[in-house]
């Protein structure tokens, strides 16, 4: 840990999750449903990604509102966040040309001046309406699906901004206890509010949010709302769990809840549970596990390493799983060759924007 406060232990975790992503979705062009996936909860990634935007938020910023405005703060991130979007959708549209297949039913069709719309909305943040997809799979940013959360990890910086970080610890707390309500319903599938119909085998899951349905709005902001709230109230309430290998334990348990196989895949509700426990029990625990113990100084260089690499390797990596899924259909025989050369230029490519990402700051 650095004397300025920074917590190594949170990038290098950060940084594996990052990787436990890119995995999951490499080993996703082969399953045969949500059930059977490699790398099974790949996914909660996400949610740990929005508890840790909400604890860096909070352990960053609360103490320096008396000489930040609002403006100021968000000049600040779109600084930090903004190039690596624009880097993800060059990447996108760089590499169109490779993504034919018939799991993208209508990308043949579709007219240039949609896919150069696709790319300026994609720059700009601004979701694509349903009408002008070019991909058929209704995403909200069909040349780089994954920035969907940057949108909504954009929108908890504003709520944060301009109303959170004035919010003390008991609102912190009943706000994070509704979301969780949410959570439940979602993961449990009750449906409470009618807000989604049938999930099919991703029923009893998180998945979901990258499209503008109504439906993935909802599920989108129950993913993000409980996490960042999480985060905050644990930067608020610095709490820690002081144990001499508590980052070592919050890596081992951050890659079992992550990779775990489908429990009882049969029983689907089963599952509901296991990642309801995960969000609201297993990923706050790897965090407490992690900020409250200081790593050596050579496992901290690593740490910031890593945690440097993973923001350019999430933005990046999943035009180069569009382009895996087309060339796996096209040639079933050499699908690990394939993942493997992908995963190569997806880790170099991030390299790259790493590089340049470091320069323009």
């Amino acid at each position: 840990m650095k004397s300025t406060g920074h917590i190594a232990a949170l990038d290098g975790l950060r940084g594996l999750a990052a990787i436990i992503v890119v995995l999951f979705h490499l080993f996703e062009t082969f399953s045969k449903g949500a059930a059977t996936q490699v790398l099974n909860h790949g996914y909660l990634a996400v949610e740990f990604f929005f508890l840790l935007s909400g604890y860096v938020l909070c352990h960053a910023y609360d103490k320096r509102w008396d000489t930040m405005s609002f403006i100021g703060f968000m000049r600040r991130r779109v600084r930090r966040l903004h190039p690596m979007i624009i880097f993800g959708s060059i990447v996108g549209l760089s590499l169109l040309f490779l993504q034919k297949s018939t799991l993208f039913p209508i990308l043949d069709g579709v007219p240039l001046w949609n896919i150069l719309l696709a790319f300026l909305l994609g720059c700009l943040m601004i979701p694509l309406a349903p009408g002008l997809d070019i991909r058929g799979w209704t995403e909200m940013y069909p040349l780089n699906s994954p920035q969907w959360t940057m949108l909504y990890e954009y929108l908890a910086n504003i709520v944060y901004a301009l109303i959170l970080r004035k919010a003390g610890k008991r609102t912190l707390c009943l706000l994070a206890a509704l979301a969780a309500i949410f959570l439940a319903d979602l993961t449990l599938n009750l449906n409470i509010l009618s807000v989604y119909g049938d999930r099919g085998d991703q029923a009893y899951t998180v998945i979901g949010g990258w499209t503008s349905a109504w439906s993935d709005v909802y599920i989108a902001l129950v993913r993000l709302t409980f996490p960042f709230l999480a985060g905050m109230l644990l930067s608020r309430l610095q709490l820690g769990i002081h144990y001499g290998k508590g980052p070592i334990m919050a890596a081992l348990l951050l890659v079992a809840a992550l990779c775990c196989p489908r429990i009882f895949p049969s029983v689907p509700w089963v599952n509901g549970i296991y990642e309801l426990l995960c969000v609201l029990v297993v990923l706050p625990l790897v965090l407490l596990l992690a900020k409250a113990h200081p790593v050596s100084e050579s496992c901290s260089r690593l740490c910031v390493a890593l945690g440097e690499f993973s923001f350019p390797l999430y933005l990046v990596h999943f035009p180069f799983v569009y382009v895996q899924i087309s060339l796996c259909e096209r040639y079933p025989g050499n699908g690990l060759l394939i993942s493997a050369g992908c995963f190569i230029l997806m880790l170099a490519t991030a390299w790259l924007f790493t590089r340049i990402n470091r320069r323009l700051s």
